[in-house]
């Protein structure tokens, strides 16, 4: 529990910071935007070329993990997305961001600092994993079918051709190129001169903290009235569901290390990537998106106590 609190504290400081800086007048709703889209096209790029290049391909080859993370976020994004849609056809877009964000933990900042003393060397191997899932994987579809809904809400275009566009239009998004930017260079080998690699790691640093005040400086400028239903269901499904999710489909592939099955469910239990508002700006939905983030991330403070917990007599 102290652990928890004293990683968690610093991010609701960081929270506080940008709702004061807003609602005290140094910064407003557009200066938000200016910074989301910062981290969006440098900082979060940084962060993943960095997260990947990093890591050895010997630690990326462990299929049956891969397919049951995989699996696991899969079916919590269908179902948490499914259940969002089943009243409001009109608002695909809202729809797609809440099972997206139900199956896209915030692993690199709040999982792994949680089960590295917890599990030890096997939660950095799990680690390695999970980003790849969630970096490869989730992301990409996630961005995919957030445009193909957004396009399909214009009425411009069918969902198939709009999916299908904004599939191509991936290769152009700096955090997808990023990602296999990469993980080329993990799986060749490759490593960049040490000055450059320094300035990627400088400006990687800067993606959880300005995104936390941006998400703060969001939250300053919109009220909770009415949200109160859809936050609710995002931030179960985040913190129970794909937890659930992720152990059941680690049961049926496996069997794997014990170690590398709890590792997942920590990861899976954790909230939602900081970054969730900011890419919900782009749809017009980063209030209930941020109210969303930090609300699960409070709540997480119960929930991932009890899956610590749990997890000896569930897993061990």
């Amino acid at each position: 529990m102290e652990q928890i609190l004293a990683l968690t504290l610093p991010v609701y400081l960081l929270l506080g910071v940008g709702w004061l800086a807003v609602r005290g007048g140094l910064f407003n709703a557009a200066d938000m935007r200016v910074m989301g889209k910062f981290v969006v096209n440098f900082s979060l790029p940084a962060l993943l070329f960095h997260a990947l290049a990093s890591r050895s391909i010997s630690e990326m080859l462990n299929l049956r993990f891969l397919a049951a993370f995989t699996l696991g976020s899969l079916a919590a994004m269908a179902l948490s997305g499914l259940w969002a849609w089943r009243g409001r056809k009109r608002l695909p877009v809202l729809a797609v961001l809440q099972g997206w964000g139900s199956a896209h933990s915030n692993t690199g900042f709040f999982g792994f600092a949680i089960a590295a003393p917890l599990i030890g060397p096997p939660a950095a191997v799990a680690f390695a994993l999970a980003l790849m899932v969630e970096n490869m994987v989730m992301l990409p579809l996630g961005l995919a079918l957030s445009d193909a809904a957004h396009s399909r809400e214009g009425g411009s275009q069918s969902f198939n051709r709009a999916f299908r566009n904004a599939v191509f239009g991936l290769r152009r998004n700096p955090m997808v190129l990023a990602i296999f930017a990469g993980a080329f260079c993990a799986v060749f080998g490759l490593h960049l001169p040490a000055s450059l690699t320094k300035a990627i790691e400088l400006v990687a640093t800067t993606a959880s903290p300005t995104a936390l005040v941006v998400i703060g400086g969001t939250l300053a400028g919109f009220s909770l009235s009415g949200m109160w239903g859809d936050i609710s269901n995002v931030a179960a499904a985040k913190l129970l569901l794909h937890p659930l999710m992720v152990g059941l489909a680690m049961w049926a592939l496996g069997p794997l290390d014990v170690a590398l099955v709890s590792a997942a469910i920590v990861f899976a239990a954790s909230p939602m990537m900081s970054i969730y508002p900011v890419i919900a700006q782009k749809y017009g939905h980063e209030g209930l998106a941020a109210a969303t983030l930090v609300v699960t991330t409070l709540t997480s403070f119960v929930t991932m106590n009890a899956v610590l917990w749990l997890l000896p007599h569930v897993v061990g």
